[in-house]
């Protein structure tokens, strides 16, 4: 009997610990491909992750909604984005946190973002970032 309960109790363990794993790896894999999606200014990726109630606040100042997303990335196709590096990844609960690093032609930001993840959409994104010289 205590055998068996201690190999139920270490297969509940660990199903939860791959469940965790594959959620996080999920969640990134969603910014990931925003990240990319954006720089590419590809709007049928945006559609399918980001979400109808987004909101994008700068510095903790709301600055848009899903509509203005679009119009902006709308705005910026061909603007010479050329990648996104991220460097570190925070995942917990519903919440991703990377910092990173985005080369466009002519400038290079450094930053970090927080995003809120609903039904597997991006709900809010946070950014902190500045200009740096190379």
């Amino acid at each position: 009997m205590k055998k068996t309960s201690c190999i139920l109790i270490l297969s509940c363990f660990m199903l939860l610990t791959l469940n965790a794993q594959s959620k996080r790896e999920k969640y990134i894999d969603i910014v990931n491909r925003y990240a990319t999606a954006y720089m590419d200014a590809d709007l049928k990726t945006i559609s399918e992750i980001v979400h109808e109630d987004y909101k994008y606040y700068f510095f903790g100042t709301y600055e848009m909604g899903y509509d203005d997303l679009l119009n902006r990335i709308k705005e910026k196709k061909g603007e010479g984005g050329k990648k996104v590096e991220a460097h570190d990844w925070v995942v917990e609960g519903d919440k991703v946190a990377s910092t990173w690093t985005a080369y466009f032609t002519d400038a290079t930001f450094k930053g970090m973002k927080l995003y809120i993840i609903k039904d597997d959409k991006i709900l809010e994104e946070w950014a902190y970032y500045k200009m740096v010289t190379d």
